[in-house]
């Protein structure tokens, strides 16, 4: 468990900690139907699925980890 929460800490430091000064900026606008997010987000989304993050309290038999 204490590898998950170190490499949690990691993740936020590399990646999310900053994109934070874009999102303040820049913030969510909707345009014509579709929410544009931030310079960095899209890209920091797909860090955090690609990184197994999502399926975490996921069940293992699909692919989670089971977590609370």
């Amino acid at each position: 468990m204490m590898s998950i929460v170190e490499e949690a800490g990691k993740f936020c430091e590399e990646v999310l900690a900053p994109i934070n000064a874009s999102g303040d900026a820049e913030g969510c606008t909707w345009e014509q139907g579709v929410v544009r997010t931030p310079s960095g987000f899209k890209e920091a989304f797909r860090a955090y699925a690609d990184g197994g993050w999502i399926g975490l309290a996921s069940d293992p038999e699909h692919g989670g980890q089971g977590l609370p």
